[in-house]
């Protein structure tokens, strides 16, 4: 019977959860865009108004996700064990 280190576990979980990571990049991606375009179509091309400020609001913080958070989940399931930063973890658990 052989020991494994928490190095060894970590990188035999990270290889079971290539699709969710998978999924987490393919969200990332169609969010970024797809809320860019919403953001400049309403600023540039409509006229400014109550409804379409709050839409612009909305997809700001979307993005905001897309750049922020999914990153670091995709990085928290990277290292599943061995995640080293409680502060950034505390954080990415509290604004998701």
């Amino acid at each position: 019977m052989t020991m494994k280190s928490l190095s060894d576990l970590n990188d035999e979980k990270a290889v079971t959860l290539i699709p969710a990571m998978a999924f987490f990049g393919l969200l990332m991606v169609v969010g970024m865009v797809g809320n860019s375009l919403v953001v400049y179509i309403f600023c540039a091309k409509l006229r400014s108004g109550t409804q379409n400020m709050l839409i612009v609001a909305l997809a700001i913080f979307d993005l905001m996700t897309c750049a922020i958070t999914i990153p670091s989940d995709i990085v928290d399931l990277r290292f599943f064990f061995t995640y080293q930063s409680q502060a950034a973890c505390k954080t990415m658990r509290y604004v998701c």
